[in-house]
């Protein structure tokens, strides 16, 4: 039952699955007219679906559409995708956020083609045995492609599943899970089929339960227990507000001729693993944490870093999910290993724009250290 009505009886319950049984013929009336508005939904095939859904997951529909359909044309399928390289992959995906989506997809697509023969699955249970598809992705690929009656739950599900029902239980927490799967259950019940069940509850939060909810064009509102009540603006209930942690990254801008020095970042730093950038370290100011790259820094390298750091001014700042990060550059000598390329090579392969930004700021740091 959902946490809002646990002390309903029988008669209200009966009630209340009516309201709902009603709202899901409704929905289901709306979506067959709203279904079509989006383009990736015509020749859908479960390895497009699964791509669509990594672009679209913290993006807006409109502003990917065109680099989803630029990569289906590199990629249109699992083994093009696993044969990369990776690298096209990445370059393909710029512009669309967080870079370990795509390699998550990269890596995905090697494990489809060794054990599934490039053949996308579709049940719940294989696909969320293939590293870097969660529950989410599982869900949606395999109640469109599968019929399975998963809900997806993104936030979209969450925040119209909860005011539909007041749902009282913070999301992220195992309570709010079991109402809005509860909730959703009569939906999965209905006429619609599984996958139209996910999009048809998704569009709705796009278009008009949204955080700021157009109620007057709903065709809920008299079943919405939160319209009802008037307290609509207050689901889903707020989460506990994350604190931010303040981080100076010092980065070494070493050049050799007209190539600049970059490393590989490791699992074992913090921001951006796998990308390349330029040698440094990151200092944790409220939790006093260090990490760098390369992994060791000569401890001579290290203090004249810090020494030179204390001196420069904040060239610019960048933000990474609850970090607010302080920029420095420092002119440095070569270190040993790390690879070399010239500015056009750094903006082809640096793909974060923590990178481009760090790229753009070269020209205003003065008397670059050439060493050979």
């Amino acid at each position: 039952m959902p946490v809002a009505h646990k002390t309903r009886n029988l008669s209200a319950v009966g009630s209340y699955a009516r309201d709902l049984a009603a709202v899901a013929t409704a929905l289901a009336s709306w979506y067959k007219e709203e279904r079509h508005r989006y383009a990736f939904r015509v020749g859908r095939t479960p390895y497009r679906t699964w791509i669509t859904e990594i672009f679209l997951q913290q993006t807006q529909i409109a502003a990917a559409q065109t680099k989803l359909a630029e990569f289906l044309a590199r990629f249109p399928d699992v083994a093009s995708l696993a044969h990369g390289p990776e690298r096209d992959v990445l370059a393909a995906f710029r512009g669309m956020g967080y870079y370990s989506r795509a390699r998550n997809m990269f890596r995905a697509a090697k494990v489809i083609l060794q054990k599934h023969g490039g053949a996308m699955p579709v049940t719940y249970a294989a696909l969320v045995k293939i590293p870097g598809i969660g529950h989410y992705t599982a869900a949606i690929i395999s109640s469109i492609h599968n019929n399975e009656k998963i809900l997806a739950l993104d936030a979209n599900h969450a925040r119209v599943l909860s005011r539909l029902a007041a749902i009282d239980a913070v999301p992220g927490r195992t309570a709010f899970k079991r109402a809005v799967e509860d909730t959703a259950k009569v939906f999965f019940e209905s006429a619609m089929p599984p996958g139209d069940t996910n999009e048809a509850l998704m569009q709705w939060g796009q278009t008009i339960c949204k955080k700021t909810p157009r109620c007057a064009e709903c065709f809920a509102q008299t079943h919405c227990a939160a319209f009802q009540k008037k307290c609509v603006s207050t689901y889903p209930r707020a989460k506990k507000r994350e604190t931010f942690i303040d981080v100076q990254w010092v980065l070494g801008i070493a050049r050799k001729g007209a190539t600049y020095q970059v490393f590989q970042a490791t699992h074992d730093f913090p921001f951006l693993r796998g990308e390349l950038l330029f040698p440094g370290y990151v200092d944790a100011m409220r939790h006093g944490t260090q990490a760098t790259v390369p992994q060791r820094i000569p401890p001579k390298k290290r203090q004249q870093l810090e020494e030179m750091a204390g001196t420069q001014p904040v060239a610019f700042r960048h933000a990474i999910t609850r970090h607010r990060i302080s920029v420095k550059l420092v002119a440095t000598a070569v270190l040993p290993g790390g690879e070399f390329f010239n500015l056009r090579e750094l903006r082809e392969r640096c793909h974060s724009s923590f990178m481009q930004k760090v790229i753009a700021h070269l020209d205003s740091l003065e008397d670059l250290t050439n060493a050979s």
